[in-house]
């Protein structure tokens, strides 16, 4: 039943459709649809010709020339910077500042910069250890500071004494060796006999075993071992305890580490809650490369006993250890004699 009243539905609204009945709209002719009065919509048509007119009139007594407000007055595409450009029209029409390719220069001025004495902010010199800075009035660099490099190849001044591949410490059992960015040298092993072991043998505390785990030694290696070690003497914090790596394996991921610290952990989940040593153990962020020779402090106030690892941990991931191994008490059996007193 439901069918049949659709088809009959659909009959009456085909004959009202072809019926050509005057109510039956039909299609509309392009221009000759009637306007409101009756018409033929020639008003419509005149009016829509209308304000196009207007509209393009209106617009050409925008565009920018000559006579534009600010035509031609200094500019600068920023706040903070002095007015190099000049107001000028674009190809479409509007005002805006045009500033010269360079300008204003690295010193902050409308000037050409003469370079030749070395680009701002970067090194310079006959040693390049001095640093390009702008002159008075910002149209030329000069070199400040340059001097003669160390003896490790760097430009940080180096204790004087301290020459590399010598013997150092009161014990002789360190060797001077420069550090892997030549602005550091090392006492590499070198001791005081006022440790607590007492006398001029290794006095290790505790080691780890460090890896980097699923990383495949992309940042620490297999066989990199942490000494915590008594060496005797002070430094400014006082303590006489150090963490060495002896060895250090590192990968080519080691020194791209934004900011690495070596912390001593007791949670390896949480290790954000650990003890950090100084001084830290790579920055990429600060040009701070590893380095195997570098050791860093335990403060005083640490009890080795209340820690369970010794981690790498990368200050800026939320994955946090870069490396880690657990923390044994007492000197590992690759170090035959160690503590031993004499």
């Amino acid at each position: 039943m439901r069918v049949a009243r659709l088809l009959q539905l659909f009959v009456v609204a085909s004959a009202l459709f072809t019926s050509g009945c005057e109510d039956c709209g039909g299609p509309v002719t392009p221009g000759v649809d009637a306007g409101p009065d009756g018409g033929t919509g020639e008003g419509e048509g005149e009016g829509e010709g209308e304000g196009e007119g207007e509209g393009e009139g209106e617009g050409e007594g925008e565009s920018c020339n000559e006579d534009t407000a600010g035509f031609g007055e200094a500019c600068a595409n920023a706040e903070d910077e002095p007015l190099c450009g000049t107001f000028n029209c674009t190809p479409a029409g509007a005002l805006a500042c045009f500033v010269p390719q360079g300008q204003p220069n690295r010193c902050g001025v409308c000037e050409d910069l003469d370079v030749s004495e070395g680009v701002p902010t970067l090194p310079c010199g006959e040693f390049g250890c001095g640093i390009a800075v702008c002159n008075a009035d910002g149209t030329a660099t000069e070199c400040v500071g340059d001097h003669p490099r160390n003896v490790c190849g760097g430009c940080v001044e180096l204790d004087a004494a301290a020459i590399p591949g010598e013997t150092c410490s009161s014990c002789a059992t360190g060797t001077q060796v420069c550090g892997t960015s030549d602005e550091e040298i090392f006492c590499f092993r070198g001791r005081e006999p006022d440790n607590q072991c007492g006398g001029c043998g290794r006095c290790v505390l505790a080691y780890a075993e460090l890896d980097d785990g699923n990383f495949n030694g992309d940042f620490i290696g297999v066989g990199t071992v942490a000494l915590v070690e008594d060496v005797g003497g002070t430094d400014a914090s006082g303590s006489t305890i150090r963490v060495t790596f002896d060895p250090l394996i590192t990968g080519p991921g080691a020194d791209g580490i934004p900011q690495a610290s070596v912390v001593l952990v007791t949670d390896v989940v949480n290790p954000f809650n650990g003890v950090r040593l100084d001084p830290l153990f790579s920055a990429a962020l600060g040009d701070e490369l590893s380095d195997p020779a570098r050791s860093y402090t335990v403060p005083l106030f640490v009890n080795l006993a209340s820690f369970t690892h010794i981690a790498i941990l990368d200050e800026t991931a939320s994955a946090g250890i870069v490396a880690v191994g657990r923390l044994i008490l007492g000197p590992p059996a690759s170090l035959p004699g160690a503590n031993d007193t004499p």
